[in-house]
């Protein structure tokens, strides 16, 4: 195979947890509720099946596999597809593929794979399973990008849909700076205001290469959102109620944060805070453990590494050096 293809694998998010909360009430509930779910996602696997044009856009081919589980490839059958139109089709797929023809009551994880030509299929499913684990455990309602390399090598970059689905995020975000701004990855621009993702991924190794990240220290790494996104993504991002997931009493999620679930970090709280916590109300409680998540470097250098991997992934994914990025 000479070309580079992309690949991805994805299921529903928390399915058992969702039927779950239904059997408190009544296991009758629960059965039919579950009866439902599994009559919508058989009707989804037709609509992939018999209305390849309509999802796939001539990009490739996906497979409905049971239960909530796909797969896919996307790719040009005589020619090169160039990885920015890979990313542009996850751009609406929460809204436009995963919630058709009609809304799902569970999110959707994936992991996708732009895969090196040189690289055995076996390998890339196996790294197609590794990302969408990464979607998983970061916090689950999102998606992993992967470049994998034909040397084995791989960079990786994890975030919600909502940063890239216009619609998911008008529900999503509903204090948005600018509604009709474009996503993220659409609204960068480089120092020229042009396209070239070189800048900022020549930044980015250069403050690398100096130790300029520091994990007592996000300034950096704000100083180049603010250099290369619209100032409405840069106050987003750094606004730290969108770092961290929420749960409702049932534990469904009911946001999505950047950074996902604060449990991937266990911290260290001193035992007074504890008992401080213990006299607030339960919405309380976790604002108060999230402020002080924040400040914790564990949190800082993961921050600065997301902006680092979305500097470095986001070069890779889009056109402008599509024939050199790609060694």
């Amino acid at each position: 195979n000479k070309y580079w293809t992309g690949w991805f694998l994805g299921d529903g998010d928390s399915a058992s947890k969702y039927f779950k909360q239904f059997a408190k009430q009544d296991a009758n509930l629960e059965e039919g509720k579950l009866t439902e779910f599994s009559r919508e996602m058989r009707k989804w696997g037709k609509e992939l099946h018999f209305k390849p044009k309509k999802y796939l856009q001539g990009k490739g081919r996906m497979i409905y596999a049971g239960g909530d589980d796909f797969l896919g490839v996307l790719y040009y059958p005589n020619q090169q597809i160039s990885p920015n139109k890979c990313l542009e089709w996850f751009y609406t797929f929460k809204s436009g593929i995963w919630h058709q023809p009609q809304r799902k009551n569970i999110s959707v994880s994936v992991g996708f794979v732009w895969a090196g030509n040189q690289v055995p299929q076996r390998d890339v499913l196996q790294h197609c399973h590794l990302a969408e684990s990464s979607a998983k455990s970061t916090g689950r309602d999102r998606i992993a990008f992967r470049i994998l390399f034909n040397s084995g090598q791989y960079l990786e970059w994890v975030c919600p849909w909502w940063l890239l689905d216009k619609l998911d995020r008008e529900e999503t975000i509903s204090n948005f700076p600018q509604a009709d701004l474009p996503n993220l990855i659409e609204s960068y621009h480089d120092r020229d205001k042009g396209k070239n993702w070189t800048h900022f991924y020549q930044d980015v190794a250069i403050l690398k290469s100096r130790h300029a990240f520091s994990e007592q220290s996000i300034d950096i790494a704000l100083g180049l959102l603010e250099i290369y996104f619209h100032d409405a993504w840069k106050e987003t991002i750094a606004d730290c109620d969108n770092w961290w997931n929420f749960y409702d009493e049932h534990k469904i999620q009911t946001f999505t944060g950047i950074l996902g679930d604060a449990k991937r970090f266990k911290p260290k709280y001193p035992a007074q805070l504890y008992l401080f916590v213990l006299k607030l109300d339960y919405l309380a409680s976790i604002l108060f453990f999230c402020d002080y998540l924040n400040k914790d470097p564990q949190v800082k250098e993961a921050f600065n590494d997301w902006v680092i991997n979305l500097a470095k992934v986001g070069f890779h994914l889009t056109d402008n050096h599509e024939q050199t990025n790609q060694g």
